[in-house]
């Protein structure tokens, strides 16, 4: 019962985030949509600061998921890399209002910390088991470094790197799409431009068919 409770907590209060904000999350207007006393809830998350960590937290646990399913597929190394920056990309963009915000780091710096860091870690580890696979396959250039690599692609990637703006800002959103073009352009070779300029076309196709 316990379970239910808070995965119906943490959904609504999810919603609630994204058209509310952090600031402006009402807990009144969130008891009575989930049915339930304020002693159920704080017995569950004691303080509002609670439970906004429990939703984050849950919410950088679902992403997780999809980055270790993508990591876990067989398709070939490129097509994990670009399905994982289109995942990496639409769902931040989309949590942006409550995850990246003035909002978070100013009211709740250290689960702002705690967003930046287990982010940064899955993008390590996605793009290093990535690459291995790529370079054994020929998609990618040796490297005398790997870590160092994978460390500049971390470091630059503009969604870290653009938390206090708007993502849904499509002038935003081509700048980051460009850091990641000019380091897929630098690590692949001739083999993995051309793999990726297919993938693009195959994306750009489903794309127009749903249009």
């Amino acid at each position: 019962m316990t379970v239910d409770l808070k995965e119906r907590i943490i959904g609504i209060a999810l919603r609630h985030l994204y058209d509310y904000g952090i600031n402006d999350l009402d807990m009144d207007r969130l008891l009575s949509a989930i049915q339930i006393d304020r002693g159920t809830l704080e017995s569950l998350y004691p303080t509002k600061e609670d439970l906004v960590e429990a939703v984050i937290l849950n919410t950088l646990d679902n992403i997780q998921q999809l980055f270790r399913a993508i990591s876990n597929k067989a398709g070939l190394p490129i097509t994990t890399l670009y399905e994982y920056d289109l995942i990496m990309a639409s769902t931040f963009y989309n949590h942006t209002q409550f995850t990246l915000s003035h909002e978070l780091k100013e009211s709740y710096p250290h689960i702002f910390d705690t967003i930046m860091d287990r982010t940064q870690n899955m993008m390590r580890t996605v793009y290093q088991t990535n690459y291995m696979r790529g370079f054994q396959l020929g998609y990618y250039k040796q490297f005398s470094d790997i870590d160092d690599m994978i460390e500049e692609q971390v470091s630059s990637n503009g969604i870290l790197h653009k938390w206090d703006t708007n993502l849904s800002n499509p002038e935003l959103r081509t700048e980051n799409q460009k850091l990641v073009d000019k380091w897929l352009d630098k690590i692949t070779t001739q083999k993995g431009k051309e793999e990726i300029k297919k993938i693009e076309a195959e994306v750009k196709a489903k794309q127009q068919s749903k249009d």
